[in-house]
């Protein structure tokens, strides 16, 4: 089997077929390809009925929706080596699907494990696991145009998963994440990131995240309380006074809470009953030491600039006297 054709078909650049074995490609391009609505479908081409069945229980193992009749939105057609119907083919290469032959497919929805979260070149290497994802390769390096969520603009933005970049405001804050962590994501990327490329085998959090569309803030701090075997997290900017907690119930499932860090109040009174004494005190710490930092700066500056105020005064004064005497 040809590596660079199969790959080619996937739209795999070189870089990522000299980065990655085979193998991981293989398993990769099973679980993420690009799908024009939802679940991955499957058509077979110039197959008999007892080759066609078997080739249905491959396809079913691996979560596609096999088709009986050719659409545009087909993900995948698999050909076998004596079709000869040419329009079909000619039709099918123009379309969106990406057209296998059988070694191809049998290769690519072989049974195997996801493994890929074992490969650290799949991930950002930061700091917090917690919000690394996964980095989705060059098959998902194409341009999309979306209207604003806002149903008070009638602006348009473009996108790029695999560049994950984005034009909306929401992502030049966070811009300078590296690719693979979750706070670079904007409402967009996101979206795109849950339905294309379709994460699996993440941490509850980062799942919680993605499954419900909520995009990080600039900041994120996360501590424990008390006997809670899960952490809390906080995501906030400085450009905001409301700020979202995480805070995990004992199976690990997290609901948001609203808080305002400088009223020090949860939005309509929701906060977690038992917690709020502990979790107060943890919020106190992150956002005082913030404001304390903050207050010192302008402090100095403050001071700089006392001083060369003065500086300049009195040499105005001198000035002033030379040109009297």
């Amino acid at each position: 089997m040809n590596k660079e054709e199969i790959l080619k078909k996937f739209n795999i650049t070189k870089n990522d077929v000299e980065n990655f074995d085979l193998d991981f490609l293989s398993t990769y391009l099973k679980f993420h390809h690009k799908k024009e609505y939802g679940k991955s479908s499957i058509l077979f081409w110039g197959f008999d009925k007892k080759e066609v069945q078997r080739l249905n229980e491959i396809a079913i193992s691996s979560a596609l929706d096999i088709k009986k009749r050719y659409s545009e939105n087909i993900t995948f057609i698999c050909v076998n080596k004596d079709f000869n119907d040419d329009a079909k083919l000619a039709k099918a290469k123009k379309g969106n699907s990406i057209v296998l032959d059988l070694s191809e497919f049998e290769f690519i929805f072989k049974n195997r494990e996801y493994n890929l979260l074992e490969n650290t070149d799949f991930f950002p290497k930061k700091e917090i696991s917690e919000i690394r994802i996964p980095i989705p390769l060059s098959n998902f390096n194409y341009e999309i145009e979306t209207e604003s969520y806002s149903a008070e603009s009638d602006k348009t933005y473009k996108y790029n998963l695999y560049k994950q970049q984005c034009e909306c405001k929401e992502f030049k804050e966070n811009s300078d994440y590296e690719k693979g962590d979750l706070r670079r994501l904007c409402k967009h990327l996101l979206y795109e990131y849950k339905n294309s490329f379709k994460p699996i085998n993440l941490n509850y959090f980062t799942l919680f995240l993605i499954s419900n569309d909520i995009s990080l803030k600039r900041y994120l701090e996360y501590f424990s309380i008390g006997e809670l075997e899960f952490p809390v997290y906080v995501s906030y900017s400085n450009l905001y006074d409301w700020v979202n907690i995480f805070f995990p119930n004992e199976n690990g499932k997290y609901k948001v809470y609203g808080y305002n860090k400088l009223e020090k109040r949860f939005s309509y009174n929701d906060k977690p009953i038992g917690y709020v004494p502990e979790l107060r005190s943890k919020l106190n710490q992150i956002f005082e030491s913030k404001r304390n930092k903050t207050n010192k700066t302008k402090s100095l500056n403050n001071k700089g600039k006392t001083g060369c105020g003065t500086s300049i005064l009195i040499l105005i004064i001198i000035v002033s006297l030379i040109s009297f005497l």
